[in-house]
């Protein structure tokens, strides 16, 4: 019996592995980019509350582990998302794993195997399962406390940034959103919960559609306070080109093109971006 479950199993990870190599993927890497610099920003914005004492330790731990597994997310999503070198390549690696994945998991099996092993126990992991819900708790507490100070304050826009990136790392985007709407006028001047608030937007939109509305005029505004964003040319310059504005998206992205160095993965992504542009 465990030799029949040995091959099943064997035969899903095997197809797992094989059917991304024999069809092509279309990569999005503008989004993977995009969110991993959001996520990085939040670590840092983590650290300056925990200086300021908006967040205590407890509270900045746990939402710093709430950020790093959405690094993780995004940094997984874009390598499966990477498109495949070649087919014939493609259908070389597959022949590869196809026959040398079993070959090589029945062979080590049978030397280093021990069927007989029992599982780990569910109350090994008992501690740990703890203490992540206690932090998530001790973070929604804290969440809740800021919100109702915010019922008595309407008029404190960054806390209602801080509020916004907070219920996002809890992964509460529609409240995060309602968050980020009070802040922007309370934050004229501020580029950084702009970017921000794109992220959760950003997040929440399906694969491969079209940048809607709010999220193009936040990152105008962005670009507004700063032309010179990397961000907010990126983005605002791929807005252009889906709305059909083909001069003003080669515009933006040719400065933001000039500002990065040649031969980095970030200069080959925009030129790459240009080069797709249709008049």
């Amino acid at each position: 019996m465990i030799w029949i479950a040995s091959a099943l199993l064997t035969a899903v990870v095997v197809a797992v592995i094989v059917l991304p190599l024999l069809r092509r993927r279309e990569a999005q890497p503008a989004r993977a980019a995009y969110d991993l610099a959001v996520y990085k920003d939040q670590l840092v914005e983590i650290d300056r509350d925990l200086e300021r004492g908006v967040l205590t330790g407890d509270q900045a731990g746990a939402a710093r582990i709430e950020v790093q597994r959405r690094l993780l997310s995004v940094a997984e999503a874009a390598k499966a998302a990477a498109p495949a070198a070649g087919s014939r390549r493609s259908v070389a690696a597959a022949l590869v794993i196809i026959v040398g994945v079993p070959a090589l998991s029945f062979g080590l099996y049978s030397l280093l195997g021990s069927p007989n092993l029992p599982d780990q126990p569910y109350a090994a992991r008992a501690a740990r399962i703890r203490t992540e819900k206690e932090q998530a708790a001790e973070l929604q507490s804290m969440v809740d406390r800021l919100a109702a100070r915010l019922a008595q304050h309407p008029d404190d826009g960054q806390g209602w940034a801080l509020l916004g990136r907070s219920q996002a790392v809890l992964g509460q985007a529609d409240k995060a959103e309602d968050a980020y709407e009070k802040a922007l006028p309370l934050l004229p001047g501020n580029i950084q919960v702009r970017l921000d608030y794109a992220a959760v937007l950003l997040d929440e939109l399906p694969d491969g559609a079209p940048f809607p509305p709010r999220f193009v005029s936040v990152m105008k505004e962005a670009l507004a306070i700063d032309g010179e964003n990397p961000k907010a040319l990126f983005f605002v310059g791929l807005a252009e080109a889906q709305a059909g504005h083909p001069a003003a998206a080669r515009a933006l992205l040719t400065k933001l093109l000039a500002k990065l160095p040649p031969g980095s993965p970030e200069y080959a992504q925009v030129e790459a971006q240009i080069k797709q542009i249709k008049e």
